[in-house]
């Protein structure tokens, strides 16, 4: 029963973020400027993740057993990845494409805080998505590295 409570959880968890990655692209923007709004968005995706992956671990070890619900829940997970990267990469291509602030950005990835960091360039930015997808994922690693076994 918890491990149907925590499959019917997960997307609308996932739904709730996407939602809180719009309402703060919006707000960046008015705050900080559109040129702060990539790195913005990708450390609230990422802050957003951070407390809840060792319970979301936890919760798949649980749910070791059934593949279905882990492949489900991989799934639901790469999707939502995916339209969190639309979003993110949308909103740097806005600025590039409409600015020509591009001459100020920068290819260091290694931001932390969203008022001190400058733009970040398209290289340093899709590092900064993959390192923030490897942290996201990481729960499914174990079964990544032993499907076979399962």
């Amino acid at each position: 029963e918890k491990e149907s409570a925590f499959a019917g959880w997960i997307p609308t968890w996932l739904e709730s973020v996407l939602q809180l990655l719009q309402d703060e692209r919006r707000q960046a923007s008015s705050v900080f400027g559109p040129a702060q709004v990539p790195v913005i968005l990708a450390l609230v995706l990422q802050e957003t993740f951070r407390p809840i992956l060792p319970s979301f671990q936890s919760r798949l070890a649980v749910s070791h057993g059934n593949l279905e619900l882990i492949c489900n829940l991989y799934k639901s997970t790469l999707q939502f990845l995916s339209l969190a990267y639309e979003s993110v990469a949308g909103c740097w291509l806005d600025w590039v494409e409409n600015t020509t602030g591009a001459a100020n950005l920068t290819e260091s990835s290694d931001s932390t805080s969203a008022a001190s960091a400058r733009p970040l360039g398209g290289v340093a930015m899709y590092k900064k998505m993959v390192s923030i997808y490897k942290q996201i994922t990481s729960p499914f690693a174990r079964y990544q590295t032993s499907f076979s076994q399962l």
